[in-house]
């Protein structure tokens, strides 16, 4: 088949001939009708060169048409070509095989083919996006020898514009064989206010002619609203316009929907009021005085500053009474009483110093002399009034009557009834200390739920039950956690029960909640809270992080 330039090349020649067989008689009229006249001798003269003229007047005419006429056709193939060839022409479904399903590299793309066979030296393109469907159309590279028309395709396909025909023949059939790239041509959702943009048939769908869009049509070029003519788009489809549809996002929630949202935020506002944050310093203050009145070391250090200075004019008074009876007997002093103790020697009340230096007072007013008795020295004889002395100072620190027996007193006498020998010998014993023991048994307190205090020694701690297990019950997680967790606003799967918590840990019949581990094995240097404070920790976070754990939820 003959392509449209020789056609055109055959119809000039013939144009030229014609031209030239009807460019014969017209001369010879010119020359008969300049031979009549008074300047025929000039026309005749100018015969050969009048001839010549004409020929050449009716050959540029010729031409001239000749390529008017190649130009017309030429630009309307070129329209007809692109029409055909465009990603946005109009698409018979019915020309397509049935949907086809290509996994590729675990993503799954779906394709239809057209009926025909794919001819040799062509790539396959996506034309068309409908209904998660790509519509393919077949491409013959090797016919597009312009390279602005390589351009714009690749430029259709969202590809990189640069280099030669070649390298833009490489990057559509690179871009043909992986249909994963096709994707890339679908945006995203943009504009949530106009909903869905509609597509028809591979076209956007024309906008109503009085609607605010049609104005935007005489903001284009008029070569852009051209091609929009010829290509069959809206009049403002833009240059650069994508050639599948975009998908806008849109409210599509129902009115139920909206309403049980709306319903869900007002319980979550009853349930959690807004507190002051006057209001908050008012309850912390209360919280804190609370604490400091239940607190039993507070109170124990009150009561024994007011023991120790009851103790201490009871001993200035036996002193006074002691110097009376004899001149020669020395006893302990109101010095010898410890000062107050400490809170953390209140806490641990079984606890004593490591030891202690006392004064000797004679009653002739002589200075002195510093004693320290220890057990593994001679024992000084006290009377029962210096055993009086120091029972009460062993009750100022709070500690048992048993370990304010440091030294046997004597069994004849009041007082100390000591000669000069025994002075000097007692003089002469320097090194010793005032025994104290310190119990193997110590006493703790921890603070339970509701400000209850309980008390317990180290041989009363039990064993932990290291095969706990809540992960098919997690409710019960909730049931033997927290003592407190006993309110109306409680769920009732996740209530106190002290049963089931004196079944994990019980102490002096006493049921001690999960949350009080830590306070009952850490410290106690028996690698017991070693093994449990994986297992706790866990507990913890779960009933801290998880929303059905939480008071008032």
């Amino acid at each position: 088949m003959s392509t449209s330039g020789e056609l055109l090349s055959r119809w000039g020649s013939g144009l030229l001939k014609a031209a030239r067989n009807a460019a014969g008689p017209f001369l010879c009229w010119i020359s008969t009708c300049c031979s009549s006249g008074t300047s025929s001798n000039i026309f005749l003269t100018c015969g050969g060169s009048c001839k010549s003229f004409s020929l050449s007047i009716s050959l540029i005419i010729v031409v001239a048409v000749c390529v008017l006429l190649r130009s017309i056709l030429a630009a309307a193939m070129d329209a007809k070509t692109s029409a055909s060839t465009s990603p946005l022409s109009k698409i018979d479904k019915s020309a397509y095989c049935d949907v086809e399903s290509l996994n590729i590299n675990g993503q799954e793309i779906r394709v239809r083919r057209p009926i025909e066979p794919q001819p040799a030296g062509t790539v396959q393109l996506p034309a068309q996006f409908t209904g998660d469907v790509f519509f393919v159309r077949y491409e013959n590279l090797a016919s597009l020898t312009k390279r602005a028309t390589l351009v714009q395709l690749c430029k259709d396909y969202q590809l990189s514009s640069a280099g030669n025909r070649d390298v833009l023949r490489e990057r559509i059939e690179g871009f043909s064989e992986n249909p994963i790239q096709w994707q890339n041509l679908l945006y995203g959702a943009t504009r949530s206010h106009r909903g869905q943009r509609t597509v028809s048939n591979g076209k956007i769908a024309k906008p109503p002619k009085n609607s605010l869009e049609s104005k935007k049509v005489s903001k284009l070029k008029r070569s852009t609203i051209r091609r929009n003519e010829l290509m069959g788009l809206p009049l403002n489809t833009p240059v650069h316009a994508t050639i599948f549809g975009t998908e806008r996002s849109k409210d599509r929630r129902t009115l139920e929907d909206k309403m049980n949202f709306v319903r869900l935020a007002e319980e979550f506002c009853k349930t959690h009021p807004y507190v002051p944050l006057e209001e908050i310093r008012r309850r912390t203050a209360v919280s804190e005085e609370a604490k400091k009145r239940a607190d039993p070391t507070t109170m124990l250090s009150e009561y024994a500053q007011s023991t120790n200075m009851q103790l201490s004019n009871i001993a200035m008074i036996i002193g006074e009474l002691a110097g009376r009876l004899s001149p020669n007997l020395s006893l302990f002093p109101s010095s010898m009483i410890i000062p107050d103790p400490r809170p953390s020697q209140l806490a641990i009340l079984a606890s004593a110093a490591g030891s202690t230096n006392t004064e000797m007072v004679s009653v002739d007013g002589s200075r002195p002399s510093a004693i320290s008795v220890s057990p593994s020295s001679s024992m000084v004889e006290l009377s029962p009034v210096a055993d009086i002395c120091r029972t009460a100072s062993s009750l100022a620190l709070g500690l048992p009557r048993s370990s304010a027996a440091l030294v046997p007193a004597a069994s004849n006498d009041d007082v100390i009834m000591a000669d000069a020998d025994a002075d000097a010998d007692m003089s002469n014993r320097v090194g010793c200390k005032l025994a104290t023991t310190t119990s193997e048994d110590p006493l703790y307190t921890i603070k339970l739920g509701y400000g209850q205090i309980l008390q317990f020694r180290y041989s009363e701690i039990p064993n932990p039950a290291l095969q706990i297990s809540f992960s098919d019950n997690i409710a019960r997680l909730g049931r033997v956690w927290d003592d407190e967790a006993d309110g109306n606003d409680v769920h009732a799967e996740m209530k106190w029960d002290p049963a089931d918590c004196a079944n994990l840990l019980s102490i002096n019949g006493t049921p001690v909640a999960l949350r009080y581990w830590c306070d009952v094995y850490k410290g106690k240097k028996d690698r017991r809270w070693t093994l449990l404070k994986g297992t706790w920790t866990e507990w913890k976070v779960l009933v801290n992080v998880i929303p059905p754990f939480r008071p008032g939820d």
